[in-house]
């Protein structure tokens, strides 16, 4: 069976989609097995809401990324801590380190990889559910979140590298609204 990939986002901070996903998560996971996966590579929160500490945390999402580690280093099983017997919940942390945030932001974030990702974490852990947690706005992981091929606004062409994707905040504005620069619609559309 395929994992199901469900992300939560918002274009506004603060309206509790941290504490939607991990509650989504812990309570799918109660039946299935279910990974729960901080793309919050800005500020990182979900660790917290778990309960982890520095010392629980082995590796992070962006090593994954950038090829330093598997899915298996980097997962933590919470299932024990929570009591789940039946289901089960798999935590995928991310960096809260500048200097990670950095050099992924260097080496560039393709869709095709992040799917790859979310491939092998499913498999590795014969998931039911994926939850990606994300952070305000539309910005390059936010949108790779949304799992589909992007395509270049000003232009229509796809666009399957996140750098060439025209999502910058200075094109949309805090708000999200479109620019009179581009010709066309929000990030997916043609």
């Amino acid at each position: 069976m395929k994992t199901k990939v469900i992300a939560v986002h918002s274009f506004k901070g603060g309206t509790g989609k941290t504490t939607l996903t991990a509650n989504l998560a812990s309570t799918l996971a109660l039946d299935h097995r279910v990974g729960v996966m901080d793309l919050d590579l800005s500020g990182p929160g979900l660790h917290v809401l778990f309960g982890l500490r520095k010392g629980d945390i082995k590796a992070t999402l962006t090593d994954i990324f950038l090829g330093d580690a598997s899915p298996n280093d980097v997962v933590v099983d919470l299932s024990r801590k929570y009591g789940l017997s039946k289901g089960g919940l798999f935590f995928c942390p991310a960096s809260n380190k500048v200097e990670d945030m950095l050099r992924l932001l260097k080496s560039g974030l393709e869709v095709s990889v992040f799917q790859d990702i979310l491939q092998k974490v499913g498999e590795s852990k014969n998931l039911d559910y994926i939850k990606v947690d994300t952070h305000p706005g539309v910005e390059n992981d936010t949108v790779l979140a949304m799992g589909r091929p992007l395509r270049n606004r000003c232009n229509g062409a796809p666009c399957r590298d996140i750098r060439k994707a025209n999502l910058s905040s200075a094109e949309h504005g805090p708000s999200g609204r479109q620019d009179k620069r581009c010709s066309q619609g929000r990030p997916g559309t043609s």
